[in-house]
């Protein structure tokens, strides 16, 4: 209780405070919630939390997909199965007959992912690969992204993109959003560029005829033993 107090009129005095430093989630939060004794059971949602700035605190890490998360790795470590997170995730359906759970997936936290590259009209192949993910994001209560694959621009059209999404609403799929491979470029980029410095990757500029063969014949790319500096050259 005395915790309780004194939580309270350090928020008091800062008005609009939301976490103990700062503006996001930090160890100190953390650190309190332990303290409160909430580290185990993410069940206790408080009352009259406007008028308590340390239960609302309390409530807010209760219901955190991250804490929720942490918790159950908790209760796997301890072989204790039993916890209850109905409280504060939202009731998930039964399993279609035949359709196995995500293991390890919590509500909230599942993110899946359909691919198309719009240089053709949808088939049967991509129905079965965007109806599986849209059903797994729906049961887990998560995410659907649809990412065209725009790296082919010779061969792609908006007709193309045009009449996929609107096969996926026949379908009855409506992604929670819409991107394109080159929004991420220069992520991309960045991505390859440390792993090339890490000596993980190398910039092969093989033809594809050569590389096949390589493929076929399970041997060394010439460039593979590129230094890092040769790679960068104009990466």
């Amino acid at each position: 209780m005395a915790l309780m107090i004194t939580l309270n009129h350090s928020f008091a005095t800062n008005p609009g405070q939301t976490y103990l430093v700062g503006y996001e989630m930090s160890v100190a939060d953390l650190a309190l919630y332990t303290a409160f004794g909430y580290n185990a059971i993410p069940t206790v949602t408080i009352t009259d939390a406007a008028a308590s700035p340390a239960k609302r605190l309390i409530n807010m890490m209760t219901s955190s997909p991250v804490i929720l998360q942490a918790t159950q790795i908790t209760v796997d470590i301890v072989c204790n199965t039993t916890v209850d997170i109905s409280g504060v995730t939202p009731a998930m359906e039964e399993l279609v007959p035949g359709m196995n759970g995500l293991e390890g997936a919590l509500p909230g936290l599942v993110c899946t992912r359909f691919p198309p590259e719009h240089s053709g009209y949808l088939h049967i192949g991509h129905a079965k690969a965007v109806l599986l993910n849209n059903y797994y994001s729906r049961r887990y209560h998560g995410r659907l992204i649809v990412r065209f694959d725009d790296t082919n621009p010779s061969k792609e059209k908006e007709e193309f993109r045009e009449s996929i999404l609107s096969d996926l609403g026949l379908l009855g799929v409506n992604s929670d959003r819409v991107t394109f491979t080159s929004d991420y470029f220069d992520t991309i980029r960045g991505y390859a560029i440390r792993l090339i410095e890490a000596g993980l990757a190398y910039i092969d500029a093989t033809t594809q005829e050569v590389m096949k063969e390589e493929h076929m014949m399970r041997r060394d790319s010439k460039h593979r033993q590129r230094s890092v500096d040769e790679c960068l050259t104009g990466a």
